[in-house]
């Protein structure tokens, strides 16, 4: 009816990254009580270790196949991304561990022929989101801030072409992460004051 003037609706914008996160000492020492041979699950185990190193999404790891754990010329590695992930040592054994333990609670079915990592309850489905979250949680593994503090240390180390490609992040989250990073050093007081 052209009685009211154009109505300009600004874009919805995402929250920007906040890169402060779980520090490297508690990662630190919530990694060595997972890799405890006693401590817990392996497959749970070997989720909380993804996600305190690699930050990977719990999406993510819910939807990994026992096919995506590779054992090759001694070496083992998972396919969170297109290169595979070679897993050092410790890690790699509790994902040949948590590849061969993959039972779930099922009646009338054969668990042994699921095909996924973390199988849920219903044959031939994986473990739900909030499922893996909830094993995290009871293990001390809160899934943000410790994905956060993964995601701080890695920007810093490795290219963000490296990072998509290992871990299956995209090259635009990556670059998010970089230069969120980038941007928090900027404001850090104590390094303006260098010469």
């Amino acid at each position: 009816n052209r009685l009211c003037p154009r109505l300009a609706v600004a874009p919805d914008r995402k929250p920007a990254r906040n890169p402060i996160g779980a520090s490297i000492e508690e990662r630190w020492a919530l990694l060595e009580r997972l890799l405890n041979p006693d401590a817990t699950d392996p497959r749970t185990a070997l989720a909380g270790v993804l996600v305190l190193l690699f930050g990977i999404r719990v999406i993510k790891l819910r939807e990994l196949r026992v096919t995506d754990i590779i054992e090759q010329h001694g070496k083992v590695s998972t396919l969170l991304g297109p290169d595979p992930l070679e897993l050092p040592g410790d890690i790699g054994r509790l994902a040949l561990a948590a590849r061969d333990r993959r039972d779930a609670p099922r009646l009338l079915s054969d668990e042994s022929e699921a095909l996924w990592l973390f199988p849920g309850r219903r044959h031939g489905t994986p473990l739900s989101r909030d499922g893996l979250t909830n094993r995290l949680n009871a293990l001390g593994i809160h899934v943000r801030p410790t994905r956060t503090g993964a995601l701080v240390s890695l920007v810093q180390e490795l290219p963000v072409p490296v990072i998509a490609r290992l871990t299956g992040l995209s090259i635009a989250a990556a670059t998010g992460w970089s230069e969120a990073v980038a941007a928090s050093h900027a404001r850090y007081t104590g390094l303006l004051a260098l010469p």
